[in-house]
């Protein structure tokens, strides 16, 4: 009995090294990278280095890097990235990958499958980039908590649902468009919304604990690519008695106050928003 289990552990521990020295690394890395920026639909694309094979089955990169277009943040870091099938979804014709990883400074895991379907969880991820094209209005905070479910391209009757909670949410170089202080302090940012198909609500953007509060609400038309979604948001604003004096008289010249709040909408395009 004792030669038969001897046996077994020596065969297993030899199919383990087979596999770690033999497996087809570079094949399964290239695989992943091709999947992953095939679910980016042009918008990017994967970049992975130092990479390792991980029982059971998983290939680690030590580093890795996201290259996003058009986008504010060009480029995402990502460290001890972990990458593995979806074994039960081989079988399927709807293959999927799982991953995880560190990202600016905080934790993201999820998964994404061939026909669209994505989950994304992300935890106290460091947020910084510029507001506006060419302009030295920049935004930062801390992403506490992020979950997406989703779909994407959008197909009907798919459901799509996304939660954001950002601290200590910040706009700097208010100082370059006159303002008395270099940085606003918005305190933090919720975001809640869910819908079906191409047609998403956005039933919850607030910001409170700042010099600015904010409420409101709208939904968006979901469309490929992205930048094309059309939007149609409404809400308000309200300074606090900490709000810089200069931006109060910019803020008045764009919205009439009603009671202490400024009303806003935004409508248009994601790539072109109007505000009004």
């Amino acid at each position: 009995m004792a030669r038969t289990a001897l046996a077994v552990v020596l065969l297993l521990v030899g199919w383990g090294a087979g596999l770690l020295l033999f497996f087809p690394t570079a094949a399964l890395e290239n695989r992943i990278e091709n999947e992953i920026t095939a679910q980016l639909h042009g918008k990017g694309h994967l970049v992975m280095e130092e990479v390792a094979l991980r029982l059971p089955l998983a290939l680690s990169a030590r580093q890795a890097m996201l290259h996003l277009n058009q986008s504010p943040i060009a480029e995402i870091p990502v460290t001890e990235l972990r990458v593995k099938p979806l074994w039960l979804s081989l079988p399927t014709g709807n293959p999927g990958l799982a991953f995880e990883g560190a990202i600016m400074g905080g934790h993201a895991e999820g998964f994404v499958r061939r026909r669209g379907e994505i989950h994304l969880e992300l935890s106290n991820l460091q947020l910084a980039f510029p507001l506006l094209k060419n302009s030295t209005l920049a935004v930062a905070g801390t992403l506490a908590r992020g979950q997406l479910s989703a779909h994407w391209p959008p197909v009907e009757n798919a459901e799509n649902h996304l939660r954001l909670s950002i601290d200590n949410v910040e706009v700097t170089g208010l100082d370059a468009i006159g303002a008395a202080s270099k940085k606003l302090e918005l305190g933090t940012l919720v975001l809640q919304g869910n819908g079906t198909g191409n047609s998403f609500k956005l039933d919850r953007i607030e910001s409170s604990d700042g010099q600015l509060s904010m409420t409101g609400s709208g939904t968006l038309l979901l469309a490929n690519p992205i930048e094309k979604s059309r939007i149609n948001l409404s809400g308000s604003l309200k300074p606090t008695p900490e709000f810089d004096p200069q931006l109060l008289d910019l803020l008045k010249t764009f919205s009439k106050e009603v009671a202490g709040n400024f009303p806003f909408t935004i409508s248009g395009t994601l790539s072109r928003p109007q505000i009004k």
